[in-house]
């Protein structure tokens, strides 16, 4: 897996949709991780095959629904904090 994965929201026909990355993301996450951690909006998650562990957080904070989504490979569970200091806040 990429080190990163972002989605992207874009305005299509008055709607936003995700664009960039999301495809990708939402594939890995129903095929090839299993959950591990959650605390409120970020998620740990584990690929089955690999053992590679992501964090999977929401970058927009003042957006209904988190805005987009970032999944970020990280060193492993006991090392995982949600969000780490100087990034975005919790929802």
């Amino acid at each position: 897996m990429l080190r990163e994965l972002n989605d992207v929201w874009e305005l299509d026909d008055g709607r936003m949709r995700a664009v960039g990355d999301a495809r990708l993301i939402d594939y890995l996450l129903k095929n090839e991780m299993v959950e591990v951690r959650k605390d409120n909006w970020a998620v740990l998650y584990r690929h089955k095959e690999t053992g590679e562990y992501s964090n999977l957080t929401y970058q927009q904070d003042g957006m209904h629904g988190g805005g987009s989504r970032r999944l970020r490979v990280v060193i492993g569970p006991n090392d995982w904090t949600a969000y780490p200091q100087g990034s975005v806040s919790k929802l």
